[in-house]
């Protein structure tokens, strides 16, 4: 029987990547272009799908799967999956089958399984791992990692919701409001916050008890022509420093400081015109820490 035939008889509810041996042989070949619907064969969780309600109702921003690059190409037939490995690894006792090389947040996100996290940013190279939050667990390695560290391998074997992964999320949480002012009503972040949302699914409130509350002075740093920064607002996930210097070539800011003194610090005190045709730093800032300055009046 050959590919075409095996995969009508398998029925649609299979026709993902890795449904039937026939359709992985046949692969290279171009077969999945050839059949209806997706020419990626990757499964799909688009944006406004709840990652992990079943309920059709309004979504909250912490479970909605982003589309990734890999899959867009995926969807415009643009992309040859002939060209690439693929591997199987099993997270949460449900088996995936993604790109070799992908790092293993992304491939847990883009198959609809959730893992908290703020400083990762998606094809950004060496990972920053700051905000310890997206711990898991990989059989037969003592201790819970970070997985936006690493990469997937064949026959891994992944847990994200073990009681010592949620113990780390938790601390990590905890310590990041501890140093944070919550005035939610005040922030241009409120109800799309990562804080709130993380805070949220790891069912912790946004002023954990029995911790210090460490704010920095001055509340408002107003030294950029364009840019208030907000430092007790701030997570430090250096997004908005990556972001820049992806952007512009070179950053045009930077962490200043030591320990809980650490801040976000602007070069230069001259008209940086760049700045005025950007601003994507504060587009990604995902607290609010950041904010394009009001006009003078």
């Amino acid at each position: 029987m050959n590919a075409p035939e095996a995969h009508k008889n398998v029925g649609s509810a299979t026709r993902s990547v890795g449904a039937c041996a026939a359709c992985r042989a046949d692969r290279r070949a171009g077969h999945r272009a050839r059949q209806k619907g997706s020419r990626s064969g990757l499964p799909y969780v688009g944006v406004g799908t709840s990652v992990f309600s079943r309920k059709k109702s309004k979504t909250p921003s912490f479970v909605i799967a982003s589309e990734s690059p890999l899959r867009r190409a995926g969807k415009r037939g643009n992309l040859n999956l002939g060209d690439r490995n693929m591997i199987t690894l099993v997270v949460d006792d449900k088996e995936l089958e993604v790109t070799e090389g992908t790092v293993l947040l992304d491939a847990c996100l883009d198959n609809g399984i959730y893992i908290p996290h703020i400083c990762h940013l998606r094809g950004m190279g060496e990972p920053h791992a700051s905000c310890r939050l997206c711990f898991v667990q990989i059989e037969d390695v003592p201790k819970p990692l970070p997985s936006c560290t690493l990469k997937v391998r064949e026959g891994m074997v992944v847990k994200t919701d073990t009681p010592e992964v949620r113990a780390l999320q938790i601390s990590a949480l905890r310590l990041l409001l501890s140093v944070h002012e919550v005035d939610c009503a005040h922030c241009p972040a409120n109800k799309k916050c990562a804080l709130q949302d993380t805070a949220r699914f790891l069912h912790v409130g946004l002023k954990p008890k029995g911790l210090e509350t460490c704010l920095k002075e001055p509340r408002i740093v107003q030294d950029h022509p364009l840019i208030d920064y907000y430092p007790n607002r701030c997570v430090l996930c250096a997004r908005c420093v990556r972001q820049c210097r992806t952007q512009n070539g070179l950053p045009l800011m930077t962490f200043a400081g030591r320990g809980f003194e650490t801040v976000i610090s602007f070069y230069a005190g001259g008209p940086m015109p760049e700045c005025a045709d950007c601003l994507a730093c504060i587009n990604i800032c995902p607290v609010g820490a950041l904010v394009f300055k009001n006009p003078a009046p």
